[in-house]
């Protein structure tokens, strides 16, 4: 008989099937067959579970990355909208030299840009300084901006 196989008692002449185990030793008798199935079928779709895996950490950075460009855009429409309040301002406050209207539409201004003027103070003669805040997903962005004639403002 050959070094593959062994005859077992009450199993006759038949050779019965070797299995080597992980520690070199050769295993024989009927179920050899049996456990060398059931190793193949442990490892059947462990790829499967890694592209899902790898799928999902991919969706999750996706996610992340939309989110931050979200919050960038919603602060630069906000650094927009303050920046042409304060021009419209400025050039309000220089024309007719009352703050009161000059606020008034940067506010109307900062509104039609989707944000809201927290603040509008005249720094200078003739400098308007506008703080206006927006809504984003992730709570409020705020930006500050200065107008006036380039004579006026700081060296």
């Amino acid at each position: 008989m050959s070094g593959a196989g062994r005859a077992r008692a009450g199993h006759g002449d038949r050779p019965v099937p070797a299995m080597r185990r992980p520690t070199g030793a050769v295993r024989t008798g009927p179920d050899a067959d049996v456990d060398r199935d059931r190793c193949a079928d442990r490892d059947a779709g462990a790829g499967s579970v890694l592209v899902l895996a790898l799928v999902a950490v991919a969706l999750v950075a996706a996610g992340a990355v939309a989110s931050v460009g979200q919050v960038e855009a919603a602060r630069a429409r906000t650094q927009t909208a303050a920046d042409l309040a304060a021009l419209a301002g400025a050039s309000r406050l220089v024309a007719t030299g009352r703050t009161g209207e000059s606020c008034t539409l940067a506010e109307h201004v900062s509104a039609r840009n989707r944000a809201t003027v927290s603040s509008c103070t005249m720094v200078r003669p003739q400098v308007l300084e506008v703080r206006v805040t927006g809504r984003t997903p992730f709570g409020d962005a705020t930006a500050v901006a200065r107008a006036g004639p380039s004579s006026e403002r700081e060296p």
